[in-house]
């Protein structure tokens, strides 16, 4: 698949969510600063990362433009991090859900984005904004690092959700979950006197329900 071939695409947006329900990630980045009233700045992120060969990928314009495009070492890197570009990023995702866990993932990253967009983390009241960002990154992804916890003993985690529809509601999407998992294996025995073919897409067994979807 070539560069100008891809560029050539108008991509459909429920592709581009099948391939971010695949490689997509919601990040919040918390760090000690003496740049804001409460000590700590906060980056929220979205993120897809691929392999170098993989460039050309990342060089659609899925969300007209917006965000940046890395290449470190062998890693291609497509990141949103402003607050006005990641609008773009929360109204995809609302039109077009994910329907792995990342939803979830999703939810508890749009639920940061709206105490930032109110100002919730900079005002008077910082300290409950910054506090529920905190409860909601210690659902996302890994949780809270050990050097949060030593400072935030006592936040409890806000529930992650699961009551979203995980049914495929488009081709396009699987299109797009299979370019970011699918895999094409030839196997041969070993004295190569039988040659299968095989798909295959691989997920956390969390995920059943899409694959129950596919059968």
């Amino acid at each position: 698949m070539t560069t100008k071939f891809l560029q050539q695409q108008n991509l459909n947006p429920w592709f581009i969510t099948g391939f971010a329900d695949a490689e997509s990630c919601f990040y919040v980045g918390i760090q000690k600063s003496t740049k804001v009233s409460t000590g700590w700045e906060i980056h929220p992120e979205f993120k897809i990362e691929l392999h170098e060969k993989d460039c050309a990928l990342l060089e659609q314009k899925y969300f007209k433009g917006k965000g940046q495009l890395l290449v470190k070492k062998d890693k291609s890197i497509f990141r949103v991090r402003s607050i006005k570009d990641l609008e773009l990023i929360i109204n995809h995702f609302n039109d077009y859900p994910l329907i792995s866990n990342k939803h979830a993932d999703f939810i508890l990253f749009k639920s940061v984005y709206d105490l930032m967009t109110a100002k919730c983390h900079l005002t008077s009241c910082a300290s409950y904004g910054l506090l529920k960002i905190l409860s909601f990154k210690a659902s996302l992804n890994l949780g809270l690092p050990d050097k949060l916890k030593e400072h935030f003993p006592n936040i409890v985690p806000n529930p992650r959700p699961d009551n979203w529809d995980k049914k495929i509601a488009n081709p396009c999407w699987l299109a797009g979950f299979a370019t970011g998992e699918g895999c094409f294996l030839i196997l041969t025995t070993k004295n190569t006197k039988s040659i299968t073919l095989r798909f295959k897409l691989a997920q956390h067994v969390r995920d059943n329900e899409i694959f129950r979807a596919l059968s």
